[in-house]
């Protein structure tokens, strides 16, 4: 998860990911989070994954009373963990790939506190760029934005 003030927060999940799964999450980490750093009234964004669309999911939020961004489906340009997708991986594997599964967590671990010290401008100007992409977006008519 990431917030609006630059800070990252996630969760190491074994198994199939699934909608109990999510639900998990979101009751033990976002609400949590973002009533803290936001407000308790925020819209939650989240891509059109099925475990995010799902009718356990959709209920959930609902009767949790936490609204949604809509978003058109195959939307890549328009959300902003790609591009924090990519200055975390270069966060995790700067030092090399990792050996296993715990080098894996631990190269997690300190990426993510990079993330939230060092980097943190990094997002917080991501979540600034929104309004310039969604006005492309609109110029271009709904087209991808690739140049």
């Amino acid at each position: 998860m990431i917030s609006p003030n630059g800070l990252f927060s996630f969760r190491i999940i074994k198994g199939i990911h699934n909608s109990a799964k999510y639900i998990s999450i979101i009751k033990e980490v976002v609400i949590p989070i973002s009533s803290l750093n936001i407000g308790e009234h925020f819209i939650y964004q989240q891509d059109n994954a099925p475990i995010h669309t799902s009718l356990e999911t959709r209920n959930f939020l609902h009767s949790a009373n936490i609204g949604t961004l809509k978003w058109p489906t195959y939307s890549p340009d328009l959300n902003n963990i790609e591009n924090f997708w990519s200055i975390l991986s270069n966060l995790v594997y700067k030092d090399g790939y990792p050996k296993n599964i715990k080098d894996l967590k631990s190269k997690l671990i300190i990426a993510a506190n990079e993330m939230n010290y060092s980097n943190r401008l990094d997002v917080i100007n991501l979540y600034a760029s929104i309004r310039k992409l969604f006005c492309k977006v609109i110029w271009k008519r709904g087209e991808n934005l690739s140049y």
